[in-house]
């Protein structure tokens, strides 16, 4: 762990590093990935796939849930504050770390065409150096992991919905467990997401975990901001008039 730590260091900002055997254990550093070409089409989900599963089906899917479900026209307002709010924190929090900590990725050598003869990536038309370690280049954005970040966010958000707001009372009974298990799914995806950014060498295990801590927090900060009178274990009976009188944007 030290010595890949101390590989990815650089002394001169010119070049990645300063000599073959720094080289070759920068190499094994990354041993798992061995992969030739940068990997753009080795993706497990593509950013599109992450888009449409990570933010717009959780948010249909609640909008839908609330309005068919619920019944309750205040909670389309709600919901629709709470995924953009969640999701714009989740995204500045995830690049502005990204660019701070500038973590090289696990494909870095194949990512960026890595030459061991010049000692610098060759895939680009720009120096890399001069961006490093800002991480203004993709390979040096590894931490934290967007995709487990973004994926995280607005599945616990739909679960978070799901479990307090349907109308199941907290007993063992055979209903209670089934809706339990159906509110609990969206995570199977999220950690689905998640586990590929490791699988496809794209993230270190590390960096996953660490978008996932964001990206629940994220949702779970903005659920109880935008549904304060919600909660896991036994949803409340409410007056929906009383609770639309009290919203100053309802007024449908």
């Amino acid at each position: 762990m030290v010595v890949c730590f101390l590989c990815t260091k650089t002394s001169n900002k010119s070049q990645i590093c300063l000599s073959q055997t720094q080289t070759r254990l920068l190499r094994w550093c990354f041993w798992p990935y061995d992969g030739d070409g940068r990997g753009d089409d080795d993706d497990t989900l593509a950013d599109l796939a992450l888009v449409l599963l990570a933010i717009v089906a959780p948010l249909v899917i609640q909008l839908m849930f609330a309005l068919f479900v619920r019944g309750k026209k205040i909670d389309l307002h709600r919901t629709w504050c709470a995924h953009t709010s969640a999701l714009g924190t989740t995204l500045c929090v995830t690049e502005v770390l990204k660019r701070y900590v500038g973590r090289l990725r696990p494909n870095t050598y194949e990512y960026c065409g890595f030459s061991l003869e010049l000692l610098r990536c060759t895939d680009t038309d720009d120096d890399w150096a001069k961006s490093f370690p800002t991480g203004q280049r993709n390979w040096a954005k590894s931490f934290p992991s967007g995709h487990a970040s973004v994926s995280f966010c607005g599945c616990v958000l739909l679960v978070w919905y799901l479990r307090s707001s349907a109308n199941v009372k907290y007993q063992h009974t055979f209903v209670w467990r089934i809706w339990a298990l159906i509110s609990l799914s969206p995570l199977a995806l999220a950690i689905m997401i998640a586990a590929s950014r490791v699988a496809d060498y794209y993230h270190f295990v590390g960096d996953v975990v660490a978008g996932s801590i964001i990206g629940a927090c994220n949702a779970l900060i903005f659920s109880r901001i935008h549904f304060p009178s919600q909660n896991l274990i036994t949803p409340p009976e409410t007056n929906q008039e009383e609770e639309e009188a009290l919203d100053p944007f309802v007024a449908l």
